[in-house]
């Protein structure tokens, strides 16, 4: 299972939409979820493209980069590869 993500130490609401301050925490999140999953890997997931165009108050910003009951940066279609069996 993946650890959860926190780059700064720094929790928000739960449920609040995020957006990576920065291309450096971008690139972070991606690693520790997008590249560890199924979705992307299989080149089947939209989210990733939304959220590098829309801006987060747009209505069409994918509702799945949110964070998490414990404050942190998480996305709910992560389908982790890690935890199935080969």
């Amino acid at each position: 299972m993946t650890e959860e993500f926190n780059l700064w130490g720094i929790t928000h609401e739960p449920g609040e939409t995020y957006q990576p301050c920065n291309g450096s925490e971008g690139t972070a999140f991606i690693d520790h979820f997008c590249s560890k999953c199924g979705k992307d890997l299989q080149e089947d997931c939209d989210v990733l493209t939304a959220t590098m165009i829309l801006p987060s108050g747009d209505p069409n910003y994918p509702t799945e980069w949110v964070y998490n009951e414990n404050g942190n940066p998480t996305c709910t279609a992560f389908d982790d590869v890690e935890d199935e069996p080969f």
